[in-house]
């Protein structure tokens, strides 16, 4: 009787042993299948985010796709009818009607301020007239506060525009095709002055609503 005692304790103690390490092994799955869905959840989400990212990516290169046909479908009228050598009456009327501005910029200094400055020499032609010629300049004047040189630079600005709009009276402009020459490896010449010049081209087109293209050259 006290063998049979013995032997159920030594039972119950192996059943307790058994019984805590089923229950690590249940706790470990559940973490490991809470951990799994989680994953699954990010993955989802992740495929999701992708998905719509590659539907505007879709939706960009459809638009970018039409507009490329719009625009095809706009300057076929400019090209070369059946691949002649003569260009088209659409085109022709387009070169027709171009006034074309030529900007070369040099730098040196000003003998008014002595000081740096960009000088502007510009050419205006249109069809088979004779080129109008004038000059601009922009001062570099580093002395002034950042709000002074703001106010300076937008008074250049204008200077510019109202240069050019002395020669460009051509009645049948109907583009400004205008060309930057200057050199990139002038340390005297900076974006600040390129940005100048594209402002005040800009205003042309704004004053006298033609549209302007512009083109830079550099040297």
């Amino acid at each position: 009787m006290r063998k049979k005692k013995n032997l159920i304790l030594d039972f119950t103690s192996l059943l307790d042993v058994i019984m805590i390490l089923l229950f690590v092994v249940i706790c470990n799955m559940n973490n490991a299948s809470l951990e799994a869905n989680e994953n699954a959840k990010k993955s989802q989400e992740s495929l999701a985010d992708v998905e719509m990212k590659l539907e505007n990516m879709q939706d960009k290169l459809d638009a970018l796709s039409a507009e490329n046909e719009a625009l095809n479908m706009e300057l076929s009228g400019y090209q070369l009818n059946n691949g002649d050598s003569v260009s088209s009456e659409a085109y022709k009327t387009m070169l027709g009607s171009t006034t074309k501005v030529i900007m070369k910029c040099e730098t040196g200094m000003d003998t008014e301020t002595n000081k740096h400055m960009v000088s502007i020499d510009i050419i205006i032609k249109n069809k088979d007239e004779t080129a109008r010629q004038t000059t601009a300049k922009i001062i570099h004047d580093f002395d002034l506060s950042r709000k002074e040189r703001d106010e300076f630079n937008a008074r250049q600005i204008g200077s510019i525009k109202e240069e050019l709009k002395k020669y460009l009276t051509y009645a049948d402009t109907k583009l400004i095709w205008v060309l930057i020459e200057y050199d990139y490896r002038d340390e005297n010449f900076s974006n600040a002055d390129l940005e100048i010049i594209h402002d005040a081209v800009e205003m042309i087109d704004a004053d006298l609503h033609i549209p302007c293209y512009i083109e830079e050259m550099k040297k």
